[in-house]
């Protein structure tokens, strides 16, 4: 690396972790706009790269710099707080990517007490900045605001080109293209991925203009069928744990090990598969016997992420196509975050509709995967001791009745029915032990 790039990678621009995700959707805003306006040649070769040079580049079809942008998502509206990073923002001049037509902006959650152009001294070296100026004409945005005008420039292109422009299909796409970006950002103001220098990682992870306009293009299905609702799926969890770690970034010292332990998992859950995807849907709530929007929630996912501030160690890997989970080499025994609730009338409702999807068991094989490979199901606010799956009654015959149907499966039925439920405090006893 030389020392130019060395330089970029000691520095992150992000101060905060809710400044990374308001600095993602103001990347994908910007790219949208340049997409609607055709203000850059070849679009379906240019892209969007994040903390390389600055907070993120546009690079044009050669992969020089098109422009560069700083992104601030502070409470501070007095300009002089902002001096040090403007004159920053007017300094980043890399040999061999910028020229002298790359454009420098300055993006703010704040309106200033004065957004005039910083000049720059160009005797050392210094470019000109401006304040970026949105579609509605003013020169900041709101955190809370992104989300809109991200859409409209969604609802734009999909006028222009006479597509399906109802508010479900905008909410979709932004949905997906979110998801795009998170796949492909690099965390590195938390944790460098495999020892990777962060200049390096985000330059090897670019979101190409052409991903944004196939998303635009593709005729997406309704919220109600299954590609749908796994967009909302995977949206809702990445907005959930942003939020968390939004509300816990003031105390990260104190929270480091969940701060790493939830940052894995977004990290893991941004880049997973489809069909890994489904199967962490029913790993959660196996007792479901088919996907549908009313299967998540913020309850819900606050009881998974309650588990994994709890725990150490989670294991998550893309390549494996795994699921988040912990192990015990001990056992050769997997431990799966699960939001059952059990205890008390509620444990009876819960097992009673598990009772009705083992039957569904031999045909879901999504639901069949996280009850043959994972052997533990870790249950936050369950009040008894671990039992198994096969042990339990309802209102009908044992669970186990299903062995009894299939001799060439029953081996497999049997392990699917030895799940054992393992409350939070006792899980947390066998892996730390």
């Amino acid at each position: 690396m030389n020392q130019q790039n060395r330089k970029y990678d000691n520095h992150s621009a992000i101060p905060s972790w809710g400044g990374f995700i308001y600095q993602g959707k103001v990347g994908l805003y910007y790219a949208l706009h340049l997409i609607n306006a055709q203000r850059i040649d070849e679009p379906e070769k240019c892209c969007l790269k994040f903390e390389t040079l600055d907070d993120f580049v546009v690079y044009d079809s050669q992969q020089r710099a098109f422009s560069l942008h700083q992104v601030k998502a502070t409470k501070n509206d007095k300009r002089s707080s902002y001096q040090n990073a403007l004159k920053q923002a007017s300094a980043v001049n890399h040999e061999y990517q910028c020229t002298e037509q790359t454009l420098r902006y300055f993006h703010v959650s704040q309106e200033l007490d004065d957004m005039s152009d910083f000049p720059g001294n160009t005797e050392q070296g210094e470019n000109l900045v401006s304040f970026y100026e949105y579609c509605d004409n003013r020169k900041h945005v709101p955190v809370d605001e992104i989300d809109s005008l991200v859409e409209k420039q969604i609802k734009q292109y999909l006028q222009a080109n006479e597509l399906n422009d109802s508010d479900s299909s905008i909410s979709l796409i932004r949905e997906k293209m979110e998801a795009l970006i998170a796949s492909r950002v690099n965390i590195a103001h938390r944790k460098n991925q495999k020892g990777m220098r962060k200049f390096e990682a985000a330059e090897s992870t670019p979101v190409r203009f052409e991903e944004l306009v196939n998303i635009l293009s593709a005729q997406l299905l309704d919220a109600g069928d299954e590609e749908g609702i796994l967009i909302c799926y995977r949206h809702h969890l990445l907005n959930r744990f942003s939020e968390m770690l939004t509300c816990f970034e003031d105390e990260e010292e104190g929270n480091d090990i969940f701060f790493h332990e939830l940052t894995s998992c977004y990290n893991g859950i941004a880049k997973m598969n489809d069909d890994t995807l489904k199967k962490l849907y029913y790993s959660k709530s196996p007792n479901q016997n088919s996907l549908n929007l009313g299967g998540f929630g913020h309850a819900s996912t606050d009881r998974y992420a309650d588990i994994i501030a709890e725990l150490t160690q989670l294991k998550v890997s893309e390549k494996d196509k795994i699921l988040p989970h912990y192990y015990l080499p001990e056992r050769k025994e997997r431990y799966l975050p699960s939001v059952l609730e059990l205890g008390g009338r509620v444990e009876k409702q819960h097992l009673a509709n598990l009772q009705k999807n083992v039957e569904g068991i031999k045909t879901n094989l999504h639901v069949q995967h996280v009850l043959y490979e994972y052997e533990n199901l870790i249950i936050k606010d369950m009040n008894t001791p671990a039992f198994r799956l096969k042990d339990k009654t309802t209102s009908g015959n044992k669970i186990t009745d299903i062995e009894n149907e299939q001799d060439s499966e029953s081996s497999k039925i049997t392990k699917m029915m030895n799940i054992r439920f393992v409350p939070l405090v006792e899980a947390k006893n066998e892996l730390e032990n």
